[in-house]
């Protein structure tokens, strides 16, 4: 599967300690939050799973909604 770019924010404080740590185990930033955030779901999902299930059917069925959604929001950023 292919890797999808993202933009967030995080504090200043935490993206030096997780480079520094990222760094000393030779990895690359990207690797070191996508298995964060691998772990976080896994956690999520066995906490809560019919929310996993909720989001997913909401997301197939309304799929054509949020594209639509998204379109517009990308226009109204030109």
């Amino acid at each position: 599967m292919g890797k999808q770019k993202i933009s967030s924010q995080i504090r200043p404080e935490l993206l030096a300690e997780v480079g520094l740590l990222a760094a000393a185990e030779g990895r690359q930033l990207h690797s070191v939050l996508d298995e964060a955030l691998t772990e976080w779901v896994a956690k999520k999902r066995d906490e809560a799973p019919e929310i996993i299930d909720r989001a997913q059917f909401s997301r197939e069925q309304r799929r054509k909604l949020y594209e639509e959604l998204a379109h517009w929001a990308n226009l109204s950023r030109l």
